[in-house]
């Protein structure tokens, strides 16, 4: 698939591979499956989630062993803690130009009738981990393209390999959206990515 970059500032589609900045990124991101519009509740293989749509909150149905907390918690403290969430959702994002990236902030909970915590991450550090959650929220504000205006994109991940190409997800996009890049590009501008993906072929 490939658009030009007028193009893209008034669509929701995917990347154009002639306007890609790529950025290597771990392979392991849990599976995920989500209905075409993203207007019902499709499961996906990360312990049990269901997304409501319209909050855009995930729940983590499984009950999980969770770290004790004093009240003076804060953003400034240990960022990991978001990672054992029974609950979360993005409250808002902040749009970094210069990089071409984004950053979220987190609403989340630790336990179900515990208290809300907050918490900024990068956009693809919190695909890694909940990406029904970032994809559900550009869908709500009508597609991460229409409201970035990117001119660049970066890669989370490679999908598949060919001959002479890697199969590409980009960051704030689904698998859906992939492009396919040559191999050399790849190598070139984005080493470590091919790393990732070889590593995690040999596992």
């Amino acid at each position: 698939m490939s658009l030009s970059a007028s193009t893209l500032k008034n669509t929701s589609s995917s990347p154009s591979s002639s306007n890609l900045t790529l950025e290597p990124l771990s392979h392991s991101l849990s599976e995920y499956l989500i209905s075409k519009h993203l207007k019902t509740i499709t499961t996906f293989i990360f312990p049990r989630v269901t997304l409501d749509y319209h909050q855009h909150i995930m729940f983590i149905q499984d009950q999980q062993t969770c770290a004790a907390f004093t009240d003076t918690f804060s953003e400034d403290d240990d960022d990991l803690f978001y990672k054992d969430a029974v609950r979360a959702c993005i409250e808002s994002h902040n749009i970094h130009s210069d990089k071409c990236e984004v950053t979220f902030r987190l609403k989340y909970k630790l336990t179900y009738n515990g208290p809300w915590y907050y918490v900024w991450l990068e956009e693809k550090e919190l695909q890694l981990l909940m990406p029904i959650v970032v994809l559900a929220y550009w869908k709500s504000l009508g597609g991460r393209c229409q409201t970035t205006q990117f001119p660049k994109y970066h890669v989370l991940r490679i999908l598949e390999e060919e001959k002479r190409h890697y199969k590409i997800q980009w960051i704030g996009y689904s698998e859906e959206d992939f492009s396919w890049e040559t191999k050399k590009k790849i190598k070139d501008i984005c080493p470590w990515a091919v790393l990732a993906w070889k590593a995690w072929n040999k596992n």
